[in-house]
């Protein structure tokens, strides 16, 4: 006798996977024209199943961020001041990088559609404002009295760590992580923009 498929949702259902068929969707529709009822649809799931895992488009591509920045900014808090700030950096933010179920084809895929598209681009920047001022702050403690210099250095990072990432969602066969500390060694280096 077949046994009956217990209501509600789908038990392979998870975050990750609707997060990795909405960017499918998203690459292949466009981000704008695919809808959370097509999401949905998609993954085969009611759209109250997916509002319970994410309220909104915006939710799925920024799975992960506060995560991300928090643990971004427990590492540097926990750098030994008498590291400079060039060395904490190149060897503390690679490092320190987490992002969903730690899938880089999921961060490939989130990535990829970021660039591609100027609102998300444009809230990338909104998004990334605590960091960078985080940033600041840490430059800013081992460089007293030197403000511009902290400001100048954060976005560097920043700009730097952005370029590196976006390269490497379109690049095959580069590990993120040495891709992350060759970019911030190119900038930080004594002698470089941000020195």
């Amino acid at each position: 006798m077949e046994r009956s498929r217990p209501r509600g949702r789908p038990p392979a259902t998870s975050a990750s996977a609707i997060a990795a068929t909405a960017l499918r969707l998203f690459a292949e529709r466009g981000y704008e024209a695919t809808t959370m009822d097509d999401v949905a649809k998609a993954c085969g799931i009611a759209r109250r199943t997916l509002f319970s895992y994410y309220p909104s488009k915006g939710a799925i591509v920024w799975e992960g961020r506060p995560e991300a920045t928090g643990a971004i900014a427990a590492a540097l808090a926990a750098v030994p001041a008498a590291t400079p700030w060039r060395t904490a950096l190149v060897e503390t933010l690679p490092t320190a990088l987490v992002f969903p179920d730690g899938d880089e084809a999921l961060l490939r895929a989130r990535l990829a559609l970021i660039a591609g598209n100027a609102d998300l681009q444009s809230h990338l920047f909104v998004e990334q404002s605590s960091f960078t001022d985080g940033l600041v702050a840490f430059v800013a403690a081992r460089e007293p009295g030197d403000e511009l210099g902290a400001a100048v250095a954060a976005h560097t990072t920043l700009a730097a760590l952005s370029a590196a990432l976006q390269w490497w969602a379109t690049t095959e066969g580069h590990d993120l992580r040495a891709t992350l500390r060759r970019a911030l060694t190119q900038v930080l280096a004594p002698g470089s923009p941000a020195s």
